[in-house]
């Protein structure tokens, strides 16, 4: 049977985005991709562990997953790395275009056992239209660190008098992974989702740190289905800026912590 999946050089570019992809293609042609293996591959995507060299001593390691459309006309690719970026990186990059070189290679062996292609009859089901107008919202709530925000996935529909029902709870792995049979899940859901894959858990759930926490949290404003600590509220906003009160003070030990001050309706998030 012949292998339809294909990656494009447009569809890396795209979900890299123009400067890793352009940085990774760099990487790619110096040869800086000392390992590729498929670790497990069906017939609508593949499962690469790839090691490139970067800048210092240690090269990282990546951990990609590749999901084509059941008509194979795009690629989506879930990139995780070891360096600081974490996510869809240059690294990454770099990996999906040596894959890209090697797929294109002639006489390319191609095996598929029964339970990969059982998983890809399931990748490949159409999505359902919910009947019962369910969605996913996300619930921020406070960690365990100091200015730990985690967040929370709940499936949930909406009363006929207003507002939500409790709902029930949704894994990130079962979004990332079974999306194209829930018909509830939005196309901004799965970008969420993708993101958030490079977040360190606390308890289970994602911590909204770093870069991917700023994108995740920006992505997640945007549905206009966030919400703090419960859904019994109204979703959360954006605001005009808040101004902030910031001062040194000394301790008892002579040294120096700052102090902040905020209104009591603001929560702050340390991305």
């Amino acid at each position: 049977m012949k292998n339809q999946k294909k990656l494009l050089h447009s569809d890396i570019r795209y979900e890299c985005e123009d400067s890793a992809y352009e940085q990774g293609k760099a990487y790619y042609e110096q040869g800086r991709v000392l390992e590729l293996v498929v670790k497990s591959e069906g017939a609508l995507f593949v499962q690469l562990n790839a090691t490139v060299k970067g800048n210092g001593v240690i090269p990282y390691k990546q951990n990609i997953r590749i999901v084509w459309k059941p008509n194979f006309s795009a690629s989506e690719i879930t990139g995780n790395c070891t360096c600081p970026t974490g996510y869809n990186c240059k690294h990454v990059a770099a990996v999906c275009l040596k894959y890209l070189e090697r797929s294109q290679a002639p006489n390319q062996a191609v095996t598929t056992n029964c339970l990969d292609w059982l998983a890809s009859l399931a990748a490949s089901t159409p999505a359902k239209t919910p009947s019962n107008d369910e969605v996913i919202i996300f619930v921020l709530k406070p960690g365990k660190n100091v200015y730990e925000v985690i967040f929370d996935l709940i499936v949930t529909k909406h009363k006929k008098n207003g507002g939500l029902h409790k709902g029930r709870r949704l894994s990130l792995s079962n979004l990332r992974y079974s999306y194209s049979y829930m018909g509830y899940v939005q196309p901004e859901d799965t970008e969420i989702a993708k993101i958030s894959s490079a977040l360190s858990l606390s308890s289970g759930l994602p911590i909204l740190s770093g870069a991917a926490g700023h994108l995740a949290l920006s992505h997640m404003l945007k549905t206009r289905r966030l919400y703090w600590h419960t859904n019994d509220q109204a979703p959360i906003s954006l605001e005009p800026p808040t101004a902030l009160s910031m001062a040194w003070q000394t301790t008892d030990k002579g040294d120096y912590t700052l102090k902040i001050e905020q209104p009591e309706h603001v929560v702050l998030i340390f991305t």
